[in-house]
């Protein structure tokens, strides 16, 4: 199969793409934990604990608090960065059997279906995830036979 598709991008698609990527670099697990120190916290702020172990849980929070926000916006700001640098927000997608090439203004890039470690898939947009980072594909773009091409090429391998 060779197909080619051109995409256009908006800050809507671009925010929606961060977002689905941070929860997936977060997932659920991450939040459960940040669940459970905030209540930890307000547990030992409650108790009138002011043990070293309050001092360590707050700590604990905070630090961890920040690096899941940091993630959040450092990766926005580079998505948005990188749209910013496009003069024409679009892209030009060719999928073939051996790989995945995308132009646009900014450069160009082909890289093997066997790099594409997942796709993190919603209702507005796909991220073809390699180990370097993502690249988001609007599904809006995408007809059925394109996105069961796409299911084929990067289900996980024996």
């Amino acid at each position: 199969m060779d197909r080619e598709v051109t995409v256009t991008y908006t800050p809507q698609i671009i925010d929606h793409s961060v977002r689905i990527q941070w929860f997936s670099l977060v997932r659920p697990s991450g939040l459960a934990l940040l669940a459970f120190l905030i209540s930890l916290f307000l547990y030992l702020l409650l108790t009138s604990d002011r043990s070293w172990f309050f001092g360590f849980s707050l700590a604990g929070l905070v630090i961890y608090s920040s690096i899941i926000v940091l993630a959040y916006f450092h990766l926005r700001s580079i998505s948005r960065s990188k749209l910013r640098n496009m003069t024409s927000p679009s892209a030009n997608f060719r999928f073939s059997n051996e790989s995945v090439s995308i132009v646009a203004d900014t450069g160009k890039v082909e890289f093997a279906w066997k790099l594409i470690t997942k796709i993190i898939q919603s209702k507005e947009v796909w991220v073809l995830m390699t180990e370097g980072g993502g690249v988001t594909l609007p599904t809006t773009y995408l007809d059925s036979d394109l996105r069961v091409f796409i299911l084929e090429q990067v289900k996980p391998k024996k």
